[in-house]
């Protein structure tokens, strides 16, 4: 078994005020992040963004690096607390940037996730295939 990785995110509060806050998401999003530490996960391992520091940018960007670590021995998991929503049969979750008169560019797509491990090791692409047919 290789490594473990976690990114755990958690928007209670939005910086557009328009976008309601998400009770306890914050608190949930801690609380996963101590169940990982006790099922293997190392505290380095585990990158934890909550509200307004979990920018579309940051979270994209902590993603890109924890695939770039990632060997097909490794496993990776990505928790999420907040907003999410579906336009057009493509689904979203929301960053603490996200602006409601912009919900689509400025949140990230499910599929864009898919794209990123599909790009990041030939290893991880049968995985993003296999969530992608279960979509």
């Amino acid at each position: 078994m290789g490594e473990k990785f976690a990114l755990v995110i958690g928007i209670e509060t939005y910086i557009d005020r328009k976008i309601p806050e998400v009770q306890h998401a914050e608190a949930d999003a801690k609380e996963f992040a101590e169940v990982l530490l006790l099922h293997g996960f190392e505290g380095i391992n585990i990158q934890i963004l909550l509200s307004l520091v979990a920018t579309k940018a940051t979270i994209e960007s902590r993603l890109r690096r924890i695939l770039s670590l990632a060997t097909v021995d490794d496993q990776i998991i990505l928790f999420y607390a907040g907003h999410g929503f579906a336009e057009n049969d493509h689904n979203y979750l929301t960053c603490s940037d996200t602006t409601r008169g912009d919900l689509v560019n400025t949140s990230i797509s499910l599929q864009s996730i898919l794209t990123l491990i599909r790009k990041s090791n030939r290893n991880l692409r049968n995985l993003a295939k296999n969530i992608a047919k279960n979509q």
